[in-house]
């Protein structure tokens, strides 16, 4: 796991959300990099929020971190 990599998916994860798909292709990496990655950051502390629509799955699901929890 690249440390700078993880900073660049916190830094993009404060600015917007993003779907793993987006940020798998911002960042030229798989989206199982991205999900790695998320999870580091929530290990490390990082309040990493989902916004998932678990009534229809039709939507995939947008990450981002929580300004306010910080």
């Amino acid at each position: 796991m690249s440390a700078y990599r993880v900073a660049d998916v916190a830094q993009e994860l404060l600015r917007r959300g993003w779907t793993k798909a987006e940020l798998a292709e911002r960042l030229g990496v798989t989206e199982r990099t991205i999900k790695r990655d998320l999870a580091a950051l929530q290990r490390a502390g990082w309040p990493v929020r989902c916004a998932d629509d678990a009534a229809d799955r039709v939507l995939p699901r947008v990450y981002w971190i929580d300004k306010g929890a910080l």
